[in-house]
Formats: structure tokens, sequence, C-alpha cells
């Protein structure tokens, strides 16, 4: 989470606008899983090792970089970033239309993706055949799956 957040500082900084910021922190946050992932699957390093090794690369690279970039510690320049949505009729009504007022979309892009991981996994064949799966995944392939 800390390269993905630094990348997309670096991408807003860079690009001038806060989606190409997004893009950048969601490239290399798939770029720091696979390397987990390379390490943990094709080369059996432990799980819990690896994941210490990421964390306190993340850390150190990111101290690094942001006083490369910006000769700052701790604190990059403001940049561009998206704007807060309010949704019309729901921010008006007593208890919850705080939750609808002045709100990042990112969480409601959250609500949405938690939805959808709960149908697919809840309510499809394949949602079912990969809760099977439990800690045993030479057991189970994608592609053997009709």
């Amino acid at each position: 989470m800390l390269m993905g957040a630094f990348a997309g500082v670096i991408g807003s900084q860079f690009t001038g606008s806060a989606l190409g910021g997004a893009l950048l922190s969601v490239v290399l946050g798939g770029v720091m899983g696979w390397i987990y992932a390379l390490f943990c699957l094709k080369w059996k390093a432990h799980q819990s090792v690896v994941g210490v090794g990421v964390n306190l690369f993340a850390g150190g690279i990111t101290a690094v970089m942001l006083k490369a970039v910006w000769n700052a510690e701790g604190m990059s320049e403001p940049v561009a970033s998206i704007p807060n949505l309010t949704v019309p009729g729901l921010s008006s009504i007593p208890v919850v239309g705080a939750f609808f007022k002045d709100q990042s979309p990112y969480l409601y892009l959250t609500m949405v993706i938690v939805a959808a991981v709960w149908v697919v996994f809840y309510k499809t064949k394949y949602g079912l055949r990969y809760r099977a799966i439990g800690d045993q995944p030479m057991r189970f392939r994608l592609r053997e799956c009709p």
C-alpha cells in the first residue's frame, strides 16, 4: 500500500492528473504483488518472511525516493487529487446523510467491488470451487475446470 500511495503521488505530480496517479498506483501495486508471488510461488520462500521483506523495502525505497524527487522528508508537494463527491438526494437524509456527503469516490468504488466479490464467491460455481480449495492450491487448477 505504501508503494501504491507513493506511485500515486509521483504519477499525479508528473502527469498533472489525478487519474494518471491512480493508474500508476495500480500498476506499481500489481508489480509489488508480482514480486511477492515470484518469491513465494516460484522460489518457495516463506510467505511471512517475504512479506516482511517487501514491507521493509517499501518503507525504505519510498523514503529515499521522496528525498530524491522533492528534497523533503515525510511529505511531498501538493499534487492533483480526485475530488470528493456528494450524492444529491441521499446526502440530505438525517442520520445516514453524512455517508453520502463529500466522500471520496474510492469509497463508493470499494462498496461496488465488495458486492461484486460477494456475488462471485457465494453465488457462482466458480466461487464455490474457489472456497473449497482451502489451503491446498495444487489440488485445484482453473484450467482443468469445465
